[in-house]
């Protein structure tokens, strides 16, 4: 027997089923979107831990910005005492990381497999740091020349010059041995960065000596001289006097030695801080 419902009660009972399913789909995105807010919401501790290392981190990012705006005026004294002054500041900041990093989260324990290689890679990180604050030391306030001569044309060189990071004046006097017969065939000067040109002039120019001077030469200029010797490109000789004088004039083998040593020095601080937590902790 078939039974009929009237046409009232069946959209009561319709409209019944769809709101109780229209709240339970609405308390079910509120406790979804509370759960959500309740993650991400800090929690007392993450506040507590802000308030406790924010004043050093503003002391550290003070003391970062300090030791950059000092870097920058450190033209005024000789390239030794640069290094020294960079290599001691990099030897107490280490040193402080060292202390550190040693100890450990639980009193009375030594950090476990992966706290051990995570500080490893740390400190490996903060030397890798000091090995190129000792390469910029070298190259941010000195003069650079690299010299090349041409493989298949032996008598064929070129000389890039490349300035500090401030405008210095560059006199550069060329010249080759007249008594030996030797002669410049071909001479080329030239500003080798278009974007940003030397300003240079030349005076006294013969086939065994020529005269250059740059004014305002600085990063990222680069000046460039090309020539052709009627002997070999060896006998070519350049001196580049610079003005101030503290500002040294480095060649491609003086500035390989000086990142050798850097890495060197780096490497020692990396291996002095290992095995000082080694001796502690086991």
């Amino acid at each position: 027997m078939t039974r009929y419902v009237p046409l009232g009660d069946k959209a009561a009972k319709t409209q019944g089923v769809t709101g109780s399913f229209s709240s339970c789909v609405r308390e079910r995105w509120r406790n979804l979107v509370l759960s959500s807010a309740t993650f991400m919401i800090p929690r007392r501790a993450v506040w507590r831990a802000v308030w406790k290392y924010g004043k050093v981190l503003a002391g550290l990012v003070s003391a970062i910005s300090s030791a950059i705006l000092a870097f920058t005026n450190l033209a005024q004294i000789s390239l030794e005492a640069r290094f020294i002054l960079v290599g001691a500041t990099a030897f107490v900041t280490v040193a402080i990381a060292w202390l550190l990093l040693s100890r450990p989260t639980k009193p009375q324990t030594r950090p476990k497999l992966a706290g051990i290689v995570s500080r490893c890679l740390v400190l490996l990180l903060l030397c890798w740091l000091v090995v190129k604050a000792l390469g910029a030391t070298a190259v941010y306030h000195n003069v650079r020349v690299f010299r090349q001569v041409c493989s298949q044309c032996p008598n064929v060189g070129s000389v890039e010059i490349q300035p500090p990071r401030f405008p210095v004046q560059l006199t550069i006097n060329v010249s080759v041995p007249q008594a030996k017969g030797v002669m410049i065939e071909q001479f080329f000067p030239a500003s080798w960065n278009r974007e940003d040109p030397v300003n240079w002039q030349e005076r006294n120019r013969t086939k065994f000596q020529d005269t250059l001077l740059l004014s305002g030469f600085k990063t990222p200029q680069v000046f460039g001289i090309w020539y052709q010797l009627n002997r070999a490109a060896g006998a070519f000789s350049l001196e580049a006097i610079p003005a101030p004088e503290n500002v040294r004039v480095l060649e491609e083998g003086q500035l390989r030695r000086y990142r050798k040593w850097a890495y060197v020095y780096g490497g020692a601080l990396w291996l002095i801080g290992v095995c000082f937590w080694f001796l502690r902790w086991f």
